[in-house]
């Protein structure tokens, strides 16, 4: 009979320890011989997840302050992951960092002669040891606050390091060999985390190998399925796993390109919000400096002095501008006292200072707002001088400190639009224009002003703690608009309309004096419009007196009072253009008398070409007609001032003001008002009473104007006496059997009393006609 005795001794072999079993054969004579086997010990892995971070990319700045080595490792193995006593002679052989994955390997051996189990129960239990020794005593990691956990290595973990596999939360598990089901992968899949979703590749597809898609609710237990998972055979069938990434790019590529009524108007939408949103307080911080001058060195006392005691004192000549300011200024005080009491009120309307070129509009808002602490000045002649719209934005960003601009995103944004447009057959609601961007610019400074004046009564009140407080309206922002609606172009219609709606909003929230200065006599309806619930405050300004053109002319030439010189500026009057135009002529070597017959003689030609058209096709645009013009030529020789209502309800107006208006603002006459209303109609400077009388002593063309003036009333008479005929007639037909009443007998000698003086009217004017024609013949 045979019997078996073995016995056991460790030993270790390439430094794992051997297991040495000897065999004795016996049967029934004895001894009959001895064999040794040897048994090597069991190698198996154990993955630590959440080690450290989970590398995504390949500059991490979490692993750049995390990296440890393998000794590292291996301390923090034997120190504080695994717990005392393991079974089965456990020994520890080595770890292998899993550095994208956040964790890592941890290879050992065990004797599984002493474990009284096969293999997997014994990986399972020592398993087991390790997670309890790990929720039990181990503390939370520090970059993610939780605990690091323990899996068992099922298969062949690949170990790789290429730099565009990163983790992600979906696997893909290829098979080598037959198909796994649903059931099978997600038994094997789900210790390790919550499965979202399980994706089996479709039986008709021909696509090798064949796989699955394995996606987890959170990217560790990913990593850990990877490690532990793959090189499995489960069924004959290989597991063969790596990451998938979540959205291909070509996937998102493709969307993007299918649905651009969408895509590009969001990202587009986003791009411009995030840059407003960046550049927005910046901007504001920009246009408060210019607004509080802050970095002006004519603010600070101290720099003042300094300026004062060195450039001041070596300029050896006036400034023009105080030449200016000393003499035509001169005589204003009573305007003057009023936008400086204007000034001094809370907010309350639109302050328009106005008056003809060359009164020293721009002079006295200066003067008084010189000290002014916090103002904003916009000067549009500067504006409307650009040559397109990206100059206009320019140029009035910079008055007003608006920085930085892009003026080249309302072409892009249009373009855009446009775009969109052709694609999708809709517009994307992205195009920008002009208007948009000046809103944006005003917005700016409206902001910036409400921010100084929150800062402005916020020290009042400070201040009102330790003595009495500050007059309310001392330290009111202003804001001037100097040369409002100095061009009337379809270019610049948004910047009127945009700059008096804000206005308004400035106004009427008691931001800031809003001061706009304009020679444009429609300036002040174009403002009504933008405040039509309160009157417009308007300081209008006349020319100089003749003292103070007269000073004027004699500074400029330094001469004494001749006769000659006076009697040539009083011709002038006291605008400033026609004057500096003398003075220029005087020093050329003219006479002052040469010097006013020439600018007589070039105003008339002028006045020739814009009252009367020059040619036929120059009449039809204008607004008024060739004889209304003239009768107020006329009547303006004979008065020197007219009274507006007699011209309006005279028989060539009839009631027509859009006439006298359109003249007023072609500069040829100027309408007075008195209490707001309308009073009387000059000329539109002083030096045409001049013109005036010397158009009139133009024997020929007074003739022709004499002879249009007559036809055109002759017409209207005639018009007249055709309809008193007719009427006569009608009567004459109604009563033709009976006898006419009594009643209507005053009636047919109305009728024949206006057809008599019409008669009578229109011979009159056709023997002047006739007379002129004479005249005309003569010359």
């Amino acid at each position: 009979m045979l019997s078996l005795k073995s016995t056991r001794k460790l030993v270790f072999t390439r430094g794992f320890p051997v297991q040495r079993r000897f065999l004795t054969n016996t049967n029934g004579t004895g001894l009959s011989g001895v064999s040794e086997q040897i048994i090597e010990p069991v190698r198996a892995a154990i993955y630590y997840d959440n080690v450290y971070p989970i590398r995504f990319a390949r500059f991490d700045i979490r692993n750049l302050l995390f990296q440890p080595t393998k000794s590292s490792l291996e301390r923090k193995v034997k120190t504080s992951l695994l717990p005392e006593n393991l079974p089965f002679d456990f020994q520890v052989r080595g770890v292998e960092p899993r550095l994208k994955d956040g964790g890592m390997l941890m290879y050992y051996t065990f004797n599984l002669s002493k474990a009284g189990t096969d293999v997997v129960n014994a990986q399972k239990e020592i398993v087991s040891h390790i997670r309890t020794h790990l929720e039990t005593g181990l503390k939370v990691n520090w970059f993610n606050g939780q605990k690091t956990h323990a899996f068992r290595v099922k298969g062949e973990p690949f170990i790789e390091d290429m730099l565009t596999k990163y983790p992600t939360s979906r696997l893909r598990v290829e098979f080598q060999g037959s198909d796994l089901s649903i059931e099978t992968l997600f038994k094997e899949f789900r210790p390790f985390g919550k499965i979202f979703d399980i994706q089996l590749q479709s039986p008709a597809s021909k696509d090798l190998p064949r796989h699955a898609i394995v996606q987890f609710s959170r990217i560790r237990s990913a990593t850990s399925a990877k490690n532990c998972v793959h090189g499995e055979v489960i069924g004959g069938t290989r597991l063969n796993i790596g990451y998938e990434k979540t959205m291909k790019a070509n996937v998102i590529r493709d969307w993007v390109t299918s649905h651009p009524r969408f895509t590009i108007p969001f990202f587009a939408a986003s791009s411009i919000g995030i840059i407003y949103a960046i550049l927005d307080p910046i901007r504001v911080f920009f246009v408060t400096n210019q607004l509080t001058q802050r970095f002006n060195p004519d603010q600070y006392p101290a720099l003042r002095w300094i300026r004062r005691e060195t450039i001041d004192r070596l300029m050896l000549f006036k400034n023009k501008k105080d030449i200016k300011q000393s003499s035509i200024l001169g005589g204003r005080e009573q305007d003057e006292a009023r936008l400086r009491a204007l000034l001094q009120e809370a907010p309350g309307s639109f302050i328009l200072v106005t008056g003809p070129q060359g009164s020293g509009k721009e002079e006295l808002v200066k003067k008084l707002t010189g000290d002014c602490k916090h103002k904003v000045i916009i000067d549009c002649k500067k504006i409307s001088a650009a040559r397109n719209d990206n100059e206009l934005l320019k140029n009035l960003a910079k008055q007003v400190g608006y920085f930085p601009l892009f003026s080249y995103l309302v072409g892009a944004t249009n373009l855009l639009d446009n775009f969109v447009s052709a694609t999708t057959g809709q517009k994307a609601g992205l195009s920008s224009t002009t208007g948009s961007q000046i809103k944006k610019i005003l917005e700016c400074i409206a902001i910036s002003l409400h921010s100084v004046v929150r800062k402005i009564k916020k020290d009042h009140e400070d201040e009102s703690k330790e003595k009495p407080m500050l007059p309310e309206n001392e330290d009111i922002p202003i804001v001037i608009i100097d040369g409002f609606m100095h061009k009337e172009t379809e270019q610049l219609q948004d910047l009127w309309t945009n700059l008096a709606e804000w206005g308004a909003l400035l106004v009427e929230g008691k931001l800031a004096h809003v001061i706009f200065v304009s020679k444009n006599v429609a300036a002040l309806k174009h403002l009504s419009k933008a405040l039509p619930q309160k009157p417009i405050d308007v300081v209008t300004l006349r020319d100089a007196s003749p003292d103070n053109a007269m000073a004027y002319v004699q500074h400029a030439l330094g001469t004494g009072d001749l006769p000659e010189l006076k009697e040539s500026v009083s011709l002038l009057g006291g605008r400033l253009t026609d004057l500096e135009q003398f003075i220029q002529k005087v020093k050329m070597g003219f006479t002052p008398t040469e010097a006013i017959d020439d600018i007589i003689h070039k105003s008339l030609n002028e006045l020739r070409k814009n009252a009367f058209g020059g040619d036929f096709s120059k009449q039809k645009q204008l607004q008024w007609s060739p004889i209304q013009i003239w009768y107020l030529i006329q009547e303006i020789i004979k008065n020197a001032e007219v009274n507006y209502d007699q011209v309006v309800f005279s028989r060539l107006f009839n009631g027509n003001e859009e006439a006298l208006h359109a003249m007023e603002y072609s500069g040829l006459i100027s309408i007075n008002h008195v209490h707001g209303r309308p009073y009387s109609v000059r000329p539109g400077k002083p030096i045409y009473y001049s013109v005036f009388a010397e158009l009139l002593q133009d024997t020929q063309f007074a003739s022709k104007m004499s002879i249009l003036t007559n036809k055109q009333i002759i017409s209207e008479e005639t018009e007249k006496i055709l309809k008193y005929e007719q009427e006569l007639k009608d009567i004459h037909g109604a009563f033709m059997n009976i006898r006419i009443p009594k009643e209507m007998e005053s009636r047919i000698k109305w009728l024949v009393e206006n057809v008599k003086s019409s008669h009578e009217k229109v011979a009159t004017l056709e023997k002047e006609n006739k007379e002129s024609l004479d005249t005309l013949s003569q010359i």
